[in-house]
């Protein structure tokens, strides 16, 4: 315990102070966890028309101000409906617009997408990207995260010029409803945190043998756009993707897209680039998906296409469905192709159609879903709940131990936000158009990210060669990348691979919730003997949360899956020890934090 004590203080003393206040951060991800502490105003079951707003909450951290937003009805947030958003921003009820006992400098109507800055007894017209709003999710739901930068700046002026703000928002209707009641609406003062961490990613690969995925819209065949090739070519290379699904190709073959990635990623000695493109009965098919791994099979499901993709290295089979569905107000259209594609999945697991896939065979499902509308949709893709039954057949679950696919919700990089497109010329506020969906039972996401490099820092710019504007300058939509591994809860890696030396990894990720990855490396021993490991998680205090690992190993390379549903937000850390007649004592420390 001494020894552990040690590596405690002197990992502590390493620390930024900021760690300790990662229970005020929050991600724009559908999970709301990260809200559970943070306290609110609530207004409940009180609207006369239209409908009812329950809770607000607000908290900030990094620069940007967070809403929480819940109502009892599912609405579409960027359109179609009369909320509008109100900050008195200077907290001085005789400037700005007055309306309940505050005078707002910021007005942002949700359904119109855009509104007003008030100052100097005028006004002028602002869009989200003069705000820097996003809100999640994008389809319809009945709460709703939203984000603004407290360093706006409109027009020269300064849109938070103080650290107490009053917030109100309301449906404005007859009779609407209004959140706060009270006059005065809600006072919130910012927060005085040191920078924080973001969600952890990475942008190369953690593990070379990881499969890394990518999912791309590349708007209208601009991939091939030869003023764009060199930022394409810089995005390329700095993901090095595996198997790539590509959106919106719709005049180029898929032999010309194989031979433009081999141009951007030289293909080494035995390899090679494969491809296909599946001409359905549509006038301008789009999908087309490029792969190091063969090919086997294609299928044409409505505008879709579902490949059989050969991972040799893997010894598995892979059903890659990349997915276009139609955009827009489409949903009945959309909810279709949705239903067909699922349905696809389904009979595959089974035998006797047109594809009969082996058990436990990996499935992936990526693309440019264009979520806008119903949340249905969303739902069907991940629980497999098929809503044409009279068409598409029975509803099922998904996975192969019968539960839902799991969704990646890759973060965008360097932001507290999961958006996938993004238009500053759009009245569209960013959003999460695109997907990766996947088999979790047979396959773990072990890191996901969206490129998003006009957020990316300078020094991450330089390292992986990128410029601030090349994915937003050749697309509206944004890479996503996710690394699949192949592992069972507690396995060896390949030997041919091992480390000769004690090596323990940084868990992945880091922060995470609930559950996190491990990986540690034991030398061979010259007794031929196995090692006792102990490999045991302590809180702050130095008291033993779990054991994660007590037996004797042999050499190798392995890794444990920590589940920490058990436990509250915090940091813990994570101890490896070895000790065997004909191996030094070994004896590591690093530390992990838990986000709920």
């Amino acid at each position: 315990m001494k020894q552990f004590n040690l590596i405690i203080l002197i990992l502590i003393s390493l620390m930024n102070y900021n760690l300790f206040s990662q229970e005020h951060r929050i991600l724009l991800d559908e999970i709301y966890s990260d809200w559970d502490n943070i306290s609110s105003v609530s207004d409940t079951n009180d609207a006369t028309s239209g409908i009812d707003l329950l809770s607000l909450k607000a908290t900030n951290y990094n620069d940007f101000l967070f809403l929480l937003l819940e109502m009892n009805s599912e609405i579409n947030l960027q359109d179609v409906n009369s909320l509008t958003l109100y900050i008195d921003s200077d907290n001085n009820s005789s400037t700005g617009y007055s309306t309940n006992g505050i005078g707002a400098e910021l007005e942002y109507e949700f359904g119109e997408r855009g509104g007003k800055f008030y100052y100097d007894n005028t006004s002028t017209y602002i869009s989200h990207e003069d705000i820097g709003l996003v809100t999640i999710p994008t389809v319809t739901s009945d709460i709703f995260e939203i984000n603004i930068n407290l360093n706006s700046i409109i027009y020269g002026r300064t849109l938070f010029p103080y650290s107490t703000m009053k917030i109100i928002v309301k449906n404005n209707i007859t009779n609407g409803d209004i959140i706060p009641n009270e006059s005065g609406g809600y006072e919130y003062s910012l927060e005085q945190y040191l920078p924080q961490l973001e969600v952890n990613y990475s942008i190369k690969k953690l593990y070379e043998s990881d499969l890394r995925i990518v999912s791309y819209n590349v708007e209208r065949d601009q991939l091939f756009d030869s003023d764009k090739k060199e930022a394409h070519r810089r995005i390329f290379q700095a993901i090095d993707p595996d198997i790539i699904g590509f959106q919106e190709i719709y005049d180029h073959t898929a032999q010309q897209t194989a031979d433009l990635i081999e141009e951007f990623l030289p293909s080494a000695v035995g390899e090679a680039w494969y491809s296909s493109k599946v001409t359905a009965d549509i006038d301008r098919p789009d999908i087309i998906t490029v792969s190091r791994s063969p090919i086997s099979k294609s299928f044409a499901i409505d505008n879709n296409t579902a490949f059989v993709i050969d991972l040799q290295d893997h010894q598995k089979e892979l059903l890659f469905v990349n997915a276009h569905t139609p955009c827009c107000a489409n949903n009945d259209s959309r909810q279709k192709e949705i239903d067909n594609f699922m349905a696809f999945i389904r009979d595959a697991k089974e035998d006797g159609g047109v594809l009969t896939m082996e058990q436990s065979s990996p499935i992936v499902i990526v693309g440019d879903m264009n979520l806008v509308g119903y949340k249905q949709q969303q739902t069907t893709l991940i629980n497999g709940e098929i809503v044409n039954n009279n068409i598409y057949g029975n509803s099922f679950l998904p996975d192969w131990d019968s539960t839902y696919f799991a969704d990646s919700k890759p973060v965008t990089t360097n932001s507290p936000s999961t958006f996938t497109w993004y238009d500053e010329g759009n009245s569209f506020s960013p959003g999460r158009l695109d997907y990766v969906v996947y088999s979790n039972s047979v396959m773990t996401a072990v890191n996901s990210y969206v490129l998003f490099t006009n957020a990316l820092p300078e020094d991450s710019l330089i390292i992986y060669n990128l410029q601030s504007s090349d994915v937003t300058s050749v697309a509206d939509h944004l890479p996503v990348v996710v690394d699949f591994e192949f592992s069972p809860e507690v396995s060896v890696s390949d030997n041919s691979k091992m480390d000769y030396e004690f090596s323990l990894s940084q868990n992945y990720p880091n922060p995470f919730n609930p559950s996190t990855t491990i990986k540690y490396s034991i030398p061979i021993n010259v007794n031929s003997e196995s090692a006792a490991i102990s490999l045991v998680v302590y809180n702050m205090l130095g008291q033993v949360v779990a054991t994660l690992v007590t037996q004797n190993q042999m050499a190798g390379n392995y890794e444990v899956k920590f589940d920490a549903s058990n436990l509250t937000s915090g940091i813990y850390f994570y101890q490896l020890t070895s000790s065997s007649t004909g191996l030094a004592t070994f004896a590591a420390a690093k530390k992990l934090l838990l986000l709920k």
